[in-house]
């Protein structure tokens, strides 16, 4: 035997009679001389080449792929492919020769060699020279199917003209084979035979060439009939060409579908009906217009239907059963097919696999979806569990690109109101908000991978089709119903055969990217009786129609310019991402009560988060929240679910640092809209509060607030002064009830946090802790804001003073009771200071200092020290203005009489760059506390309220001044828009809104004083200085946000949070017994 070694030859002492075994000895003989044919060989000749190719096929190619690598390494291909392009090449060397090059097409890097050396047009060549010879059709066939699998050569294939000769093979093989003689075959197709034994068949005819595809053993028909074979090679290799949109395109011009339909039906081997199916699967995959006209004409949805389904008893094989399957939810993709598939009771095939997995069976999923899109096919959804499916998988995979598929498929179901209902115990409404919210903070999912057409409603024809087509609109609506009945086989039934060709679809709606000219119209056909319907598409039945109490304008753009951006059947607005959210919503909250399933805390903050965020808010969305604010079964869950507080703090509320903030980053919203929303939420508001006048609406907020639960109490207290001005109601169920101090329980909590948006995990206690503080702000701004304005003029007698008190001019220097007076005291210091005083003055029975007198006159030791006496922890600013007031000293005093160190806290302005402790007035302040001097510190204290109040009303009317400017410059009149250049209002606005932020920033230090001031006020015991910060801050002119950053701060600053609780419900208690119209 000869020993062959790494593509060497090394042949022993009998290699001279087994030249064979050599692989170079084999190429060597595949060459052909250049000066003589083939037919001038000597017959010695061609029985060594026959002998070569039969080694390299039987031997050195067969086995592991190295082998094949080895045959391409030792240059082999070359000398093949030469010989295949003899034009007089004979047959069984081309059947010999196209099975080695098959076989060697299997490796990547031999594909590779063999585009290089333009085998792929030899093949062709070859192929149409030898047409009438099957086995060089089938072999041929084996070898572009695997040179197919390249993305590179299946382009060649289709360049070279490979495709119309693959579709003969099929065409030619196919028809020659009879039923009832399956065992026929053609005498060409004979097996090639060596030259010196002619009648001994090649053992090469019935070896599978390897392929990617799995290996199933071969059909005993098609091994007796080589034709049968021949189409199942054409078949495997057009499935490979289908790997691209536009070579399915090119496959589909040549009629490929039509070529392949006939092979799936039951009397051909199931291996031919499995690589046909295959390939058929593979040009439905994005299945388009040319696409649906060929399955149309093909017929062949009943034979996919009847595989799909398990009908056929004999047929085991579950693979054909999942592309008859599959390659039916492909189908789906067009309008015109859908009716037809779902007549064949697919659909809940399609539920049963989306049911095993959702995300492995996207394209059962993306079918069950476009179903819905047809009102015959929705009901079979619909008893099929669809609906459980959707909801199921929509809330599941929020992030799935078939998640916008599946929400887009519930707005199917918008006219089934048994359907809706359903939808509503789902929980579709919950997963509805949540996607929302997902869209505003910027989570955009693109849309699945469907082609635009298959968006198409096959009973809503698109908006050119209705303008051209001459049908009736119930010649339209019936053309689902009658392809589900099967009263007609497809579309151009419908039509009238002798006015219109039988290659014109364009009666049929394929997609509103086809470009097709109405067909004539057909005369409907006379029918005494019409089909039975279930469902009607009509408005949704909306009951008896209530008259808004508040007129509420929306623009709406012109539907002509909506429709150029997107079209959908129910939607006459732009259909956006939020569209069909909107939609369902919206169609939920016309049932008669609503408020279960969309009046929640979680719907209305996705709601008003959307509304404060998108760009261009939907007119839908301010519809819907009209609705539910104007239906009276809605008022209980408005007010529980703290839905009037957000209302009155998302839309109503001023929110300018907010706003700068985003208009820094990007600017969200322009004026106009951000005008439009707050009207919004003022005719909410105004709805809510018209309705909680009456009886109904007061037994509501009495019954939530003394019977609801914690929560309830909570939010009711909050919406509460918002919803009703009846003092009386307020009182009984604030304060006699307790509802203000349930409204306060959770001050000092949590609420040093400085979030600003809501949580997704909030506590079923308080579900809007994160909008505790600003709620409660606007809660306590409507209480106390009618009265607290005119407080400081009404409250005490010393906020009555306009200004601080001012110096008269004096002809002479004013006299100090204290400088006159005689000293026999004297106090130390800690910083080595002394300070005289005189004893009956200080510890008298006349003074008012209990601290002096209990020093002076008990049992201590300083009643009788003949020194200095130490004060500890005391500085001179502290006692010198108390010794001063004790012997004498006032602040009304005569202008002779006046003391000069009392009279400079007179006049003093509050400062920005100074805490209270740190300026003289606070200095005194404490010195008057510490020594217990009670008519100092009321003096005092009037003195640094009315600075207070004199400060901030000067700032309160400038912000007044600057927002009613911005506000008037934001709503101007599109008339008197049209008349200004085009940069005269943006550059007024400017100016009005850095205006109005320059105020904001010089009242910023007061706000920000206010907290100090109040810890202050409670560390030594000035009261009404902490009535007056409470009062300034909820009586202020500035944004809910600003008022909660203040009150967090009063809770971080406060020494007792008790105490805060206390004067808040006593300025709240004043506020609502104030008699009289007083505003400000």
């Amino acid at each position: 035997m000869a020993s062959v070694s790494r593509g060497d030859c090394k042949l022993s002492v009998s290699s001279s009679k087994d030249p064979e075994l050599c692989l170079s000895w084999c190429i060597s003989k595949l060459h052909t001389k250049s000066d003589k044919s083939q037919m001038d060989l000597d017959k010695r000749a061609r029985m060594a080449q026959w002998r070569a190719l039969v080694a390299i096929r039987t031997h050195h190619i067969k086995g592991h792929r190295s082998s094949i690598s080895r045959f391409r390494r030792e240059g082999g291909l070359g000398p093949l492919l030469e010989l295949l392009k003899q034009s007089d090449c004979d047959r069984k060397t081309l059947d010999l020769g196209l099975s080695i090059l098959g076989n060697c097409c299997t490796e990547r890097e031999t594909c590779a060699q063999v585009r290089k050396l333009d085998g792929i047009n030899i093949i062709v060549d070859v192929m149409k020279r030898q047409v009438a010879l099957v086995s060089v059709q089938n072999r041929a066939a084996r070898a572009l199917g695997n040179l197919a699998l390249d993305p590179e050569s299946s382009a060649l294939i289709h360049a070279a003209g490979g495709v119309p000769l693959l579709l003969l093979c099929v065409s030619q093989s196919t028809s020659s084979f009879s039923p009832s003689s399956p065992h026929s075959s053609s005498s060409s197709s004979t097996a090639p035979s060596s030259p010196s034994s002619p009648a001994t068949p090649d053992s090469t005819t019935t070896s599978t060439t390897t392929s990617t595809s799995s290996t199933r053993p071969s059909s005993p028909l098609l091994e007796s009939n080589p034709g049968l074979e021949c189409a199942q090679s054409a078949a495997r290799a057009l499935l490979y060409l289908c790997d691209s949109s536009s070579h399915r395109l090119a496959l589909l011009s040549h009629g490929t579908f039509s070529s392949l339909a006939p092979l799936v039906v039951p009397e051909f081997p199931s291996a031919l009906r499995r690589a046909a199916l295959r390939a058929l699967h593979e040009l439905t995959r994005g299945c388009g217009v040319k696409c649906a006209r060929q399955v149309a004409r093909s017929g062949i949805l009943p034979q996919l239907g009847a595989l799909a389904n398990g009908e056929e008893e004999e047929e085991e094989d579950k693979e054909m059963e999942e592309l008859a399957l599959k390659t039916l939810a492909n189908v789906c993709a067009q309008g015109c097919l859908r009716p037809l598939v779902g007549s064949l009771g697919v659909i809940q095939r399609f539920c049963d696999e989306v049911k095993k997995d959702a995300l492995k069976s996207g394209v059962f999923l993306k079918a069950l979806c476009l179903c819905c899109k047809e009102a015959v096919n929705r009901a079979k959804v619909k008893d099929s569990g669809g609906l459980e499916l959707l909801t199921g998988f929509i809330a599941s995979h929020q992030d799935h690109p078939l998640s916008r598929l599946a929400i887009g498929a519930c707005v199917d179901f918008v006219f089934d109101e048994v359907a809706m209902e359903r939808l509503l115990e789902l929980g579709l409404v919950a997963v509805l908000v949540v996607r929302l919210v997902r869209l505003c903070e910027g989570s955009y999912l693109p849309p699945a991978d469907v082609p635009k057409d298959c968006m198409d409603f096959f009973d809503f024809p698109a908006p050119e089709e209705k303008k051209g087509a001459l049908c009736s609109s119930s010649f339209l609506s019936l053309r689902s119903w009658l392809l589900s009945e099967g009263l007609i086989s497809s579309e151009g039934d419908l039509l009238d055969s002798s006015s219109t060709p039988e290659s014109d679809w364009s009666g049929l709606h394929l997609s509103s990217a086809s470009t097709t000219t109405a067909a004539p119209a057909a005369p409907a056909p006379s029918c005494s009786h019409k089909p039975p319907s279930k469902f009607k598409l009509g408005s949704p039945h909306r009951g008896k129609h209530r008259v808004s109490v508040l007129k509420f304008t929306l623009e709406t753009p012109p539907p002509s310019a909506c429709r150029s951006a997107s079209y959908h059947p129910y939607h006459p607005e732009p259909w956006t991402p939020e569209s069909p959210i909107l939609l369902l919503l919206s169609r939920f909250s016309h049932v008669p009560d609503p408020s279960a399933a969309l009046v929640n805390t979680a719907v209305m903050s996705g709601l008003l988060l959307y509304l404060t965020s998108h760009p261009d808010p939907s007119a839908r969305c301010f519809r819907l929240l009209l609705r539910l604010s104007e239906n009276p079964n809605c008022l209980q869950a408005m007010v529980r679910s703290g839905a009037a507080a957000m209302i009155q703090y998302r839309l109503c509320g001023r929110r300018e640092e907010r706003e700068e903030r985003e208009e820094r980053e990007e600017q969200r919203q322009s004026p106009r809209v951000k005008a439009k929303v707050q009207q919004l939420g003022l005719s909410l508001l105004t709805n809510l509060q018209l309705q909680c006048e009456g009886a109904f609406g007061a037994g509501v907020l009495s019954h939530l607030l003394l019977t609801g639960s914690e929560s309830d109490r909570l939010h009711s207290a909050l919406c509460l002064p918002l919803l009703t001005s009846n003092k009386t109601l307020l009182k009984k169920l604030l304060l006699g009830s307790g509802g203000l101090q349930f409204a306060l329980q959770p001050l000092g909590g949590d609420t040093h946090s400085n979030q600003t948006t809501p949580p997704q995990d909030e506590s079923p206690q308080c579900p809007l802790r994160a909008l505790y503080l600003p709620l409660l702000a606007g809660c306590l701004s409507a209480l106390t804001k009618p009265c607290v304005r005119t407080g400081f003029t009404s409250t005490n007698a010393v906020c009555s003073l306009s200004s601080p008190a001012t110096k008269k001019p004096r002809l002479s220097s004013p006299s100090c009771h204290y400088s006159a007076a005689a000293f026999d005291l004297s106090f130390l210091l800690d910083d080595g200071e002394t300070l005289s005083a005189n004893r009956d003055a200080v510890s008298g029975d006349q003074t008012s200092s209990e601290y002096f007198q209990a020093l002076l006159n008990g049992g201590f030791g300083e009643a009788t020290s003949k020194g200095s006496i130490p004060i500890k922890e005391v500085s001179s600013a502290m006692l010198a203005p108390v010794l001063h007031y004790l012997h004498g000293c006032r602040f009304n005093a005569a202008a002779t009489d006046k003391c000069q160190m009392l009279d400079s806290f007179a006049d003093g302005v509050m400062s920005e760059n100074d805490r209270l402790e740190e300026t003289r007035l606070g200095n005194a302040m404490i010195g008057a506390c510490r020594f217990l001097v009670a008519d100092l510190q009321k003096e005092l204290e009037d003195v640094c309220v009315s600075s207070l109040a004199y400060g901030w009303n000067r700032v309160e009317r400038d912000i007044c001044k600057d927002i009613s400017e911005k506000v008037s410059t934001q709503t101007l009149d599109f008339d008197e828009k049209t008349q200004e250049s085009p940069d005269a209002k943006p550059q007024k606005r400017k100016c009005a809104d850095s205006a109005s932020s320059e105020n904001f920033v010089n009242s910023g230090w007061i706000l920000a004083r206010l907290p100090q001031m109040y810890w202050f006020s409670q560390r030594y015991s000035y009261s009404n200085l902490r009535y007056t910060c409470l009062a300034i801050l909820l009586g202020a002119p500035i944004s809910q946000s600003q008022v909660a950053d203040a009150l967090r701060s009063l809770v971080q600053e406060a020494d007792c949070i008790q105490m805060l609780k206390l004067d808040l419900v006593q300025l709240v208690t004043e506020a609502l017994s104030c008699k009289g119209n007083v505003s400000c």
